[in-house]
Parts: structure tokens; C-alpha cells; sequence
């Protein structure tokens, strides 16, 4: 918990963090794994591809909810680290940096709402530790009858001292 504490100071103090420049996009082929213009048909994410984040839908319905099934995946070199899945309401530029780290999600209160709810029924298994291979999973609920918008979600790694040391880029959960 003491994680969360630390990166909740972090969002609280906004004026004394940067903005960032977006994050570089992340695309290939007809898969899409930042934010960029998209389909009007939902497209899953080739699970070939290795991204450090990828999601298996980026469209839930407002009638019917769905689950968006995240797949993080920062590499051997970060095994072990605890990990914190983040998301965003308002966009991915600028951004957000984090002691030189940049997150390409903008703080907001959906942001801090993550931050604070980790591993809840609507956000599962956003709170963890990386497994050997510096993977894991986590799942965004998203019950019937939410208004229509679209989320960005994203995780960050921590270091010694609680520290952010590394950021995945974004994907997309458009509400329809």
C-alpha cells in the first residue's frame, strides 16, 4: 500500500510535475496499441505481437459491459517489480511525468480512482508484482449501462524507494 501512497502524492502535487510529450504510438499492421485513429469494428490485439501492453478488445458496449483483458508485459529485465494499472477519462497528451518517467495518460479523476481501487471488481489484478518473465494480467469490468466515453489505461513499474521507473505506453477502451 505503501506504493499507492507515494504515486497519490505524486498526482496530488501536479504543479510540481511536468507534462510530457506524448508517448510514441505504438501500431502494427491493423492492431493498435496507443492511441491513433480506430476501426468502427471492434479489433482484437494479435497476441503474436509484444507490445509492453496489450488489450484484447478496445470497444465494450453501454448495453451489455464487457471485459477489456490487459497483458503486461515490460520484459525479463523488470521481473519481480510491483506493478500499478493506471487509466485515464481525458486523453494521453501531454501526459504525465513522473520523476523523468513519462506516462502517456493524463491525470484526472478517473486517474486518481484507479490509483486508489486497485484489484476491485471493476478494476481486478491491477496491483501485483510482475512474475518471472516481467508479466501479468489484469481485467477492466465495465458494467451494463456506463455512458458512453473513451478510457486509456496504462501501468507503471516501481524501483527501491517506491520510485517509478518505468512506464508502458496505452491502450484504448472505448465505451459505445
Amino acid at each position: 500500500m505503501k506504493r499507492i501512497t507515494l504515486l497519490l502524492a505524486a498526482l496530488g502535487t501536479l504543479g510540481a510535475l511536468t507534462m510530457a510529450a506524448p508517448r510514441s504510438q505504438k501500431q502494427a499492421g491493423p492492431f493498435i496499441y496507443a492511441e491513433k485513429e480506430i476501426p468502427t469494428d471492434p479489433v482484437p490485439v494479435d497476441p503474436l505481437l509484444d507490445p509492453d501492453l496489450k488489450a484484447n478488445i478496445l470497444f465494450a458496449s453501454i448495453q451489455g459491459g464487457g471485459i477489456q483483458e490487459l497483458e503486461l508485459g515490460a520484459g525479463e529485465q523488470w521481473a519481480n517489480r510491483p506493478y500499478l494499472v493506471l487509466g485515464s477519462a481525458s486523453g494521453t497528451g501531454p501526459g504525465l511525468s513522473m520523476g523523468g518517467i513519462d506516462l502517456g495518460l493524463n491525470p484526472d479523476a478517473y486517474m486518481v480512482l484507479t490509483a486508489k481501487s486497485p484489484n476491485s471488481a471493476s478494476h481486478q489484478n491491477t496491483f501485483g508484482s510482475l512474475d518471472e518473465a516481467g508479466r501479468a494480467s489484469a481485467r477492466i469490468n465495465v458494467p451494463p449501462g456506463m455512458p458512453a466515453m473513451q478510457l486509456h489505461h496504462a501501468y507503471v513499474l516501481f524501483g527501491s524507494h517506491n520510485k517509478v521507473v518505468y512506464a508502458s505506453g496505452s491502450v484504448e477502451l472505448n465505451i459505445q
